[in-house]
């Protein structure tokens, strides 16, 4: 698990990034259900990771 451990920041913005131009790509092409469920997808996983930084300095 030491890839994993040592590689967690990158891997959720890696999927933060992916969720959210999938999100915006199923806008353009009208899916707009589908787009917000993947956009928020994306948010929350952004904000998890947000909040695991933060509750990690304390």
């Amino acid at each position: 698990m030491g890839w994993l451990d040592k590689n967690e920041g990158v891997i959720s913005k890696i999927s933060t990034a992916i969720f959210t131009g999938l999100g915006t790509g199923l806008i353009f092409a009208g899916e707009y259900v589908q787009a917000i469920e993947s956009l928020l997808i994306g948010t929350l996983i952004y904000g998890l990771y947000r909040m695991n930084l933060k509750l990690e300095k304390k």
